[in-house]
């Protein structure tokens, strides 16, 4: 499809990059791919906010609710589910939009899954315990992976690490490998753009969204999802944020604002780890906005430069 492309709108939780991507579905003639690992899970919808009726009757979603909270659903199920979604968008004549927060998803969209030699626990502690600290792990890679380490921040401890054990244990590059193993990506241009936010007006923004949850019915949610075996999370519905805490008060095990307040706790943690996750991508065009600015000021900013 001669001229086709794919846009990206990422970000940390509570960003307000479904808004913008929504936004952008209406002034560009798109649709929408979450990209986001817990939304795939049918009857998770308040504590994954998933987009509401209105927002998806007025576009179209991919990508949503594709197994029970029970299953277990793999990186590369997403990736087939993706490309063949992109295809599905391009052939009406619309733009594809992914909107979400899965680092993991975004990697493999764009750099193709890689899974490399098995891991081994022994060889990553020794790892660790030679370097003096991110920087050094990072001046490792640099010298046997340079290509690999301009790649990562050099905080990104846990793949850094990866990289040089995958160096250890096959005596060539991960970035060797990633060039001549078969893998499948997106196979047209794409432009990722990031919602960056102040730290304290995200704080706030979690807060906020935080109380929304509890007010739209969220340990309502996770009480109805445990009353049926077929619903009940398992290993990796259940590492959703939030969802273990209801469980602990449902269980009589927490007090209401102990639970709330842990939720909110477990959101900032989750935004730490998306936000070292996006660091990663050099590709990315972070689009920082201020704490009085209007997602229409955004949606402009972006559009000025997918069309410049």
């Amino acid at each position: 499809m001669n001229g086709a492309r794919v846009l990206f709108v990422v970000g940390e939780t509570a960003s307000g990059k479904h808004e913008i991507a929504l936004a952008l579905a209406a002034r560009l003639g798109g649709e929408i791919l979450s990209l986001d690992s817990m939304k795939v899970y049918r009857g998770m919808d308040v504590g994954t906010s998933k987009p509401s009726p209105a927002a998806r009757a007025a576009v179209p979603h991919h990508l949503l609710d594709l197994v029970d909270p029970s299953q277990e659903f793999s990186v590369a199920e997403y990736l087939g589910l993706a490309l063949a979604a992109v295809e599905d968008v391009l052939a009406r004549g619309q733009l594809p939009i992914f909107a979400g927060g899965t680092g993991l998803y975004l990697l493999a969209l764009t750099r193709g899954l890689f899974e490399g030699p098995a891991g081994d626990p022994s060889l990553r502690a020794r790892i660790l315990a030679e370097a003096a600290g991110p920087q050094d792990l990072h001046a490792r890679l640099a010298r046997v992976d340079p290509e690999r380490a301009n790649e990562l921040h050099p905080r990104d401890v846990k793949r850094i690490v990866r990289a040089i054990e995958i160096y250890e244990l096959s005596g060539l590059p991960m970035s060797k490998h990633l060039r001549e193993s078969p893998h499948r990506t997106l196979r047209y241009p794409c432009r990722i753009f990031g919602i960056a936010r102040d730290p304290a007006d995200l704080l706030a923004r979690i807060a906020s969204r935080t109380e929304r949850l509890f007010a739209a019915g969220f340990v309502e949610e996770v009480r109805r999802l445990h009353a049926d075996t077929r619903l009940t999370p398992g290993r990796q519905a259940g590492q959703a944020v939030g969802y273990r805490d209801v469980a602990e008060f449902l269980a009589g095990r927490c007090d209401l604002a102990n639970c709330v307040a842990e939720v909110e706790r477990s959101t900032r943690r989750l935004a730490r780890r998306q936000r070292t996750w996006f660091r990663g991508f050099r590709e990315l065009t972070s689009i920082h906005m201020a704490h009085d600015e209007s997602p229409a000021r955004a949606v402009e900013r972006i559009v000025s430069s997918w069309t410049g």
